[in-house]
């Protein structure tokens, strides 16, 4: 078995303009679309009841965008290895101040 590279991350987030601007700010992410999330996408993920939330796609500039950001008021961290697809995620900064 050989792992593959990530294809996308999905950050379910209460305020999208926030998160957006702290990944921005803070590590460097660059957004590359803001849109409604697509139905078809949304039941593929299963997250229901989220079709047309606000979304934004986030990544590094000269690369595909691997980070979807997910608004809903009903945010919150789900337990580890509970639904299909969690990963850890290892995010390096050069300085935490």
């Amino acid at each position: 078995m050989s792992l593959q590279a990530i294809d996308h991350a999905v950050i379910i987030c209460p305020d999208l303009a926030h998160a957006c601007s702290a990944y921005v700010r803070y590590l460097d992410q660059v957004i590359f679309r803001e849109e409604p999330l697509n139905v078809d996408f949304a039941r593929k993920l299963g997250l229901t009841g989220m079709d047309a939330a606000p979304s934004a796609w986030l990544g590094v500039a000269g690369q595909p965008p691997w980070l979807l950001l997910v608004q809903s008021a009903h945010a919150k961290v789900p337990a580890p290895f509970e639904r299909a697809g969690w990963m850890a995620l290892e995010i390096a900064v050069g300085n935490v101040d």
